[in-house]
């Protein structure tokens, strides 16, 4: 497991379908979790008891990675991600 520390990149995984990132939705830095894009950019936050809202950051990205690693998810290459985002805003 590793530790993220604030500041610092998101990092993201996918299962092929969805990219997962941990995000402090609308509270403002407030609690952290899980989260994925619908098709409308909103932000869905992930159900899971293995995910929990968090007080920080970093607790929310160890809890992700130990999620994605027990399920086998891939992590997202971060040039990709930014190839991705040049494309959108175009």
């Amino acid at each position: 497991m590793q530790q993220a520390e604030c500041g610092t990149q998101t990092v993201y995984y996918t299962d092929g379908k969805r990219e997962f990132f941990v995000h402090d939705g609308i509270s403002l830095g407030i609690s952290w979790g899980t989260f994925w894009r619908k098709p409308d950019g909103s932000l869905r936050q992930v159900k899971s008891p293995w995910l929990p809202t968090r007080c920080n950051r970093s607790l929310a990205q160890a809890d992700l990675e130990d999620w994605a690693e027990a399920r086998g998810l891939r992590r997202v290459d971060p040039q990709r991600r930014l190839d991705w985002a040049v494309r959108r805003l175009g």
